[in-house]
């Protein structure tokens, strides 16, 4: 399921989410490829799950998983998680 940055019961945005914000042009890894996150949730599940889609060339393209967990209003980095895609659309 992907995740919306809008809290639906109230409506309001999930300022825990910003760091995942995108605008053009789009944001670039420190090696200076050009990449896009997609965030997986469950509902009624603290985890949240960003896959940043690199593209390292016009045809080739690398997927980078981090996992995260919900504290309060905080996301937490879940460290020791595998670093390679394992769930997609």
């Amino acid at each position: 399921m992907r995740v919306s940055s809008t809290d639906v019961s109230s409506g309001r945005d999930l300022d825990a989410l910003k760091t995942f914000a995108s605008a053009e042009p789009p944001p670039k890894t420190p090696g200076g490829h050009e990449y896009l996150t997609i965030l997986y949730g469950r509902p009624d599940s603290r985890m949240l799950v960003a896959q940043d889609h690199v593209r390292l060339t016009e045809e080739n393209q690398e997927c980078r998983e981090r996992v995260f967990l919900f504290d309060g209003e905080q996301l937490v980095a879940v460290v020791g998680t595998p670093r390679v895609c394992r769930v997609s659309d």
